[in-house]
Parts: C-alpha cells; structure tokens; sequence
C-alpha cells in the first residue's frame, strides 16, 4: 500500500512542478481524483490493520476525509481558488499533524521516525502558507503543492522499501528455524 500511495504522490508532485501553466480548474479535478484515490487506499490499509495497529481507525479516518473532499471537488469544480486552496490546506495540515502523531506514538525506529517528522513538518507548513498566501500564489501554489507531493510519496516509497527489507529478514530467519 506504501508503494502504491508513494508513487501515486510523486507522479503527482512531478506533474505539479514540470505543468505549472495546467489551467487551475484542471489542477482542481486532477487533485481531486489524487485525493479520492489516496482516500480510498487509506481507508483500505486502515481495514487492512484494524487488528495489528492501534491507529487504523485514524488511517480509515483520514481515508474518509481524503474521499469526501476528492468528491465534492470532482462534482463542484466551479468552486472559488481560495475555497479550494483552503480545503487543499486543511488536508495538508490534517495529513502533517497524522504524521507527526505517527512519529510520536506508533513509528519506533529512529529512521522511520525522522521520515515521519519531515513529512509532518513539511504538510504543515506547506498548509501554513497557502492559507496565508491563497491568491497571490499563482503558480507558485502548484510548486509547493509539488514540491509537498515529492517529498510525501518519495517517503512514503522509502518506507515501503524499508518495510520490505524487514519483511525479508523476518521470512528469512523464519526459514532458517525450519
């Protein structure tokens, strides 16, 4: 699920940073489906967890929030940029403030921890300065969206590659005791 959520972000991102002159009621319906679709995978990996993780019911949480307001953008696109960027901020704060909770209270290694940190830091921030700067931001709102997309999904994809290494450590010492 990291993968898929992690390359999902950075395509994301790399499309924010490299077509900034993408019309923003484009931007609008693409981020849309990003959100409904980063919605759904969320709320599925909370299902997913509900019996080995504490916090599932926040990842379903955060699942439902991301698919509400992937739907509401898909079927009112006419909405004003400031409401949109208003609503694009309260997820990144939303997403930012998960993060940092992740770090705190379930990611144990200091590795993962210090991802984690970024993460949050940088969603809060990036939510920080489009709810100060809504209009002004121009294209410079599609770059700090992007630039927050990379970040996200390329730590997302380090996580999953970690997660993976101890999956194989595990299997392997599994294999051997046998």
């Amino acid at each position: 699920m990291f993968v898929i959520q992690g390359i999902l972000t950075v395509a994301f991102g790399l499309a924010a940073l490299f077509l900034p002159g993408v019309t923003l009621v484009t931007l609008v319906y693409l981020f849309a489906a990003y959100i409904a679709v980063l919605g759904v995978v969320l709320l599925l990996r909370g299902l997913f967890h509900r019996r080995n993780e504490s916090s599932w019911w926040f990842t379903g949480l955060m699942g439902l929030v991301g698919i509400s307001a992937g739907v509401y953008l898909l079927y009112y696109p006419q909405v004003a940029v400031s409401t949109f960027l208003g609503i694009v901020g309260l997820l990144l704060l939303v997403r930012g403030v998960f993060d940092l909770a992740l770090a705190a209270y379930v990611i144990k290694t200091r590795d993962g921890r210090i991802l984690w940190i970024i993460s949050g830091a940088v969603g809060i921030i990036a939510a920080i300065v489009l709810w100060r700067y809504p209009v002004e931001l121009g294209v410079a709102f599609v770059w700090v969206l992007g630039f927050y997309a990379l970040i996200a999904g390329t730590i997302g994809l380090i996580y999953a590659y970690r997660a993976r290494g101890y999956i194989n450590k595990i299997n392997l010492t599994l294999n051997m005791k046998k």
